[in-house]
């Protein structure tokens, strides 16, 4: 991997990045912020999922049962991620009131509803399943959704950290 590559995100990791995120905040903290930026997570695209048939499709190698499985799998993950959303949206008035709280509250909005977005990826996947195997037309908008999926995974990532990391400063000053 090429040092300017992004590393495919897998649940374990994600994971350790909540079980941090939590570990540094207090509880009154906790209540503001956790619950939103970790569902934030929830939303991520995992490698063997949607990505890897996406994959598949975007190399050229597509058949129409990989089409009929992306078209599936799409409609199978609907329940779940508009669950995290409409949770998201509910938290939202708690998180404003917290100090940074409205520009994290406005970039998990952009991480959901942008075009680049959860939604606009998720719109994007199901115009890939209306195309026709190995057409180039559907190869390249495969292989554009990838990309978009791990820039998307990768604001996911940065989101925990730019959270996380000024959550852990004080958490180390209130220690000293």
């Amino acid at each position: 991997m090429d040092a300017g590559a992004i590393p495919t995100l897998t649940r374990d990791t994600l994971q350790a990045l909540r079980d941090i995120f939590v570990g540094v905040m207090t509880i009154r903290e906790q209540r503001g912020l956790k619950k939103p930026v970790t569902q934030v997570a929830d939303l991520a695209f995992w490698a063997g999922g949607m990505r890897q048939t996406l994959e598949i499709i975007a190399n050229g190698q597509a058949t129409d049962e990989n089409l009929q499985r992306l078209k599936s799998q799409l409609a199978k993950t609907e329940p779940e991620v508009s669950a995290i959303i409409t949770a998201l949206n509910g938290g939202w008035n708690r998180l404003i009131q917290l100090p940074d709280g409205l520009r994290i509250a406005n970039e998990i909005g952009d991480v959901i509803h942008s075009r680049i977005g959860k939604m606009g990826i998720r719109f994007a996947i199901g115009e890939v399943t209306e195309g026709a195997p190995n057409d180039p037309a559907t190869i390249a908008r495969a292989r554009q959704v990838c990309a978009e999926i791990d820039n998307f995974n990768k604001r996911l990532v940065e989101l925990h950290s730019r959270v996380l990391k000024p959550a852990a400063e004080v958490f180390q000053a209130r220690r000293s």
